[in-house]
C-alpha cells in the first residue's frame, strides 16, 4: 500500500477530520471522564488479578 498521497488532499482531509472532532468535543467532554474511569477500573482489576 504505497499509494502516493497528494499533500493538499491529505491536508484537506485532516482539516475535515479536525472540524468533525471540534464538533464532537462538547459531546465527548463527558465521555472522557467516563472512559478515564473505565480505564482506571480496568487497571485496578488487572492489578488485583496479577497480585
Amino acid at each position: 500500500m504505497t499509494e502516493k498521497v497528494d499533500p493538499k488532499e491529505y491536508e484537506a482531509a485532516w482539516e475535515s477530520v479536525l472540524d468533525c472532532v471540534d464538533g464532537m468535543k462538547e459531546e465527548f467532554s463527558w465521555s472522557k471522564d467516563v472512559i478515564a474511569k473505565m480505564l482506571r477500573e480496568l487497571a485496578e482489576k488487572v492489578e488485583s488479578e496479577e497480585g
